[in-house]
């Protein structure tokens, strides 16, 4: 399972786990987006970016984190997985999207990861995305699969103050992008499944995945888009 996901399916029949498994790694090697859905600030939402992110103590990881909602010191996933790595093995890019200016480079005071302020439309945000995967993959001396880490935090903000057809087409070139360097990227929505904003954007992502506080710690569930398959409630 891609990004270290908890083992088992949820009481699913054995063929079941074992094409859900197969699905998840090919996910992770050919590259895949996933829409990641949890409540507004949650430790489960950050929990679940943490695993996407991948193992902070793996060296193999280039983490870009794009900043729609807040800035990238406050991102509890950055702080977590990028302590123990070179800074110039991540990088972030926090998007404004009510100014119209020049981009200016930033440090951010607790992970050191450098960071940019883009004040512009999507296509300019696109643009620094781009830039940013080039660099990160010069720096590996050509990404692994797998290996390249992305996460969009949030996109209900790009729905506030975008057109959605606009939006559809920014996380369709993202999509594209990761997949040509067999990359992984989430994007967190903080909404629950089945609400018409996911239902509308469902299908520019490869899958669904719900996080939240279960009894005594926190769960996932895993909706695989073109299987049509779904899992129960798994430990994150």
């Amino acid at each position: 399972m891609p990004a270290d996901t908890a083992e088992g399916t949820g009481g699913y029949a054995e063929e079941t786990a074992e094409a859900f498994s197969d699905a998840l790694d090919d996910l992770k090697a050919q590259g895949s987006t996933l829409l990641l859905l949890g409540p507004v600030g949650g430790d489960a939402m950050y929990a679940g970016c943490r695993r996407l992110l991948g193992d902070e103590l793996v060296e193999d990881r280039r983490r870009l984190f794009v900043m729609t909602d807040g800035q990238i010191e406050h991102h509890q996933g950055a702080k977590a997985t990028c302590k123990y790595q070179p800074p110039a093995d991540a990088h972030a890019i926090n998007y404004r999207t009510q100014a119209r200016s020049v981009a200016s480079a930033t440090a951010t005071d607790h992970t050191d990861i450098p960071a940019e302020t883009v004040e512009g439309g999507l296509d300019e945000l696109y643009d620094r995305i781009e830039a940013a995967v080039e660099r990160l993959d010069d720096r590996a001396d050509g990404l692994e699969p797998g290996e390249l880490r992305l996460c969009l935090d949030s996109v209900d903000s790009l729905l506030a103050h975008e057109n959605d057809e606009d939006v559809f087409e920014f996380l369709d070139r993202v999509e594209a992008l990761v997949d040509q360097y067999n990359g992984m990227a989430h994007v967190h929505l903080p909404l629950d499944f089945g609400s018409a904003p996911v239902d509308q954007f469902a299908d520019a992502f490869d899958a669904i995945v719900e996080v939240e506080a279960g009894d005594n710690a926190y769960r996932q569930r895993w909706h695989l888009q073109d299987l049509g398959l779904s899992t129960g409630w798994l430990k994150l």
